[in-house]
């Protein structure tokens, strides 16, 4: 597999030196780890340093696994469906806007700050 992705994580404790994201070629980990989901909970959650996990699609930003297992506990934690915000604008006012965490990871991804902000589950 040579596709790429980006590991969030949610940490207990804030670092300097610790990334929160990272992007890391699918291949360097195996096909044989069977489901992503268990392998994110083993790899980010066992040490207890981090609280949850996922991993997402470098090129749309699309979550597809996530950790803890449990209850999916690992969605409700670090995503949300596309929803409605609103949003302070340079001028002072308010403006309903959509928000679509997938396409801002995509963004966070690529290097680049998303113009709405970071928002992970909303």
């Amino acid at each position: 597999c040579s596709a790429q992705a980006v590991i969030w994580c949610a940490c207990k404790r804030t670092s300097a030196t610790f990334k929160d994201s990272l992007s890391f070629n699918l291949s360097t980990m195996g096909e044989e780890e069977g489901d992503w989901n268990v392998t994110i909970e083993e790899w980010l959650l066992a040490e207890g340093q981090c609280v949850a996990g996922a991993l997402a699609s470098v090129t749309d930003g699309a979550m597809y696994a996530a950790a803890p297992v449990a209850a999916e506990e690992g969605w409700s934690l670090l995503f949300k469906e596309s929803y409605k915000q609103m949003l302070a604008q340079e001028d002072g006012t308010e403006k309903e806007e959509t928000i679509d965490e997938s396409a801002i990871l995509k963004t966070v991804a690529e290097g680049k700050r998303p113009a709405q902000g970071l928002w992970i589950a909303g």
